[in-house]
């Protein structure tokens, strides 16, 4: 938390982007079961993007954006549907990025938001338990997004189309963060949880 807020007093920023799962919070969940319950519909979508991601030749972000950038909303709704279900019945605890928690609800001096890859109400029930919701002046979620980071469809919501690209910072902890960041124009801060 110094190195931020050393990074902070060093570069003048206005509006602060964070990540939400290991980031601000880490959901515990069996990451290695993600796409158990849809395997049949992906599979009969495309057996060779399937065959893929159980060879482990393209990850689970990967894999998601194949099939999205292939199928679009069809593949989109599937994927949207299954992360919800998915976080909602295997979410085993939430571990809590107590300093940068402690830093969101003190620290007035910017505008936040959550540009997150996790679904909404996954989202909205843990900010909620830790009185964060009113903290970020917008939420951004999967469900609203054509494909998640680091595509950058995310900063629509985020963008009031005044603010200058060099205010902003996003905070996260994945490569999918920092190359969202990257594909923006804007700078990045890696948090280790």
């Amino acid at each position: 938390m110094k190195a931020l807020k050393n990074y902070l007093k060093n570069n003048k920023k206005t509006h602060l982007i964070f990540d939400f799962d290991a980031t601000i919070f880490e959901l515990i969940l069996p990451w290695e079961k993600h796409f158990d319950a849809i395997e049949k519909e992906l599979s009969a979508l495309d057996q060779d993007l399937w065959s893929n991601y159980e060879q482990e030749i393209t990850g689970d972000v990967v894999t998601q954006h194949k099939y999205i950038e292939q199928y679009g909303k069809k593949a989109r709704d599937i994927f949207d549907k299954n992360s919800i279900w998915f976080e909602q019945h295997h979410l085993q605890n939430v571990r809590v990025n107590e300093p940068l928690v402690e830093f969101i609800q003190n620290d007035n001096d910017y505008v936040k938001y959550v540009w997150s890859s996790n679904s909404r109400p996954s989202i909205e029930r843990v900010l909620k338990e830790h009185n964060l919701m009113d903290s970020f002046q917008a939420v951004v979620t999967r469900e609203m997004v054509e494909n998640i980071k680091p595509y950058t469809y995310g900063f629509k919501h985020i963008d009031d189309g005044k603010t200058a690209k060099e205010q902003y910072l996003f905070i996260g902890d994945s490569i999918n963060d920092e190359g969202a960041a990257s594909a923006l124009g804007v700078d990045f801060f890696k948090v280790a949880f």
